[in-house]
């Protein structure tokens, strides 16, 4: 809950022309949230923003009941998908080139504590 919480205030510092920092948007926050989860929420945000991910305002849920069955609410939920996929495909990249690493690391390290 604190993640959504930080995203809408660094959305809200954003829109009021301020980077959204750790301290900002502790200062935004209505509840105490931990600093970690903020660093979270801030990089979240920062990811989000890259791949073009729009949080929604889900104050009314009558009007979003409505609004999911319009063809402009679905293209933009398949849109979104379509992002999470990419991103999944990034993380999925990145997770593949750590272990790559990780191998080279412990083959060096067999290495130098060999005979």
């Amino acid at each position: 809950m604190h993640n959504q919480d930080v995203i809408k205030a660094c959305a809200e510092l954003v829109k009021a022309g301020k980077k959204p920092t750790v301290g900002l948007v502790r200062a935004t926050l209505l509840n105490k949230v931990p600093l970690a989860a903020v660093v979270k929420g801030i990089q979240q945000y920062q990811v989000n923003r890259k791949l073009g991910i729009v949080m929604r305002d889900d104050t009314s849920n009558e009007n979003s009941k409505k609004s999911k069955d319009t063809p402009a609410a679905q293209a933009t939920q398949h849109l979104s998908t379509c992002a999470c996929e990419s991103r999944v495909a990034l993380l999925e990249q990145q997770l593949e080139k750590l272990t790559q690493q990780l191998i080279a690391l412990q083959a060096q390290v067999q290495d130098l504590s060999g005979p």
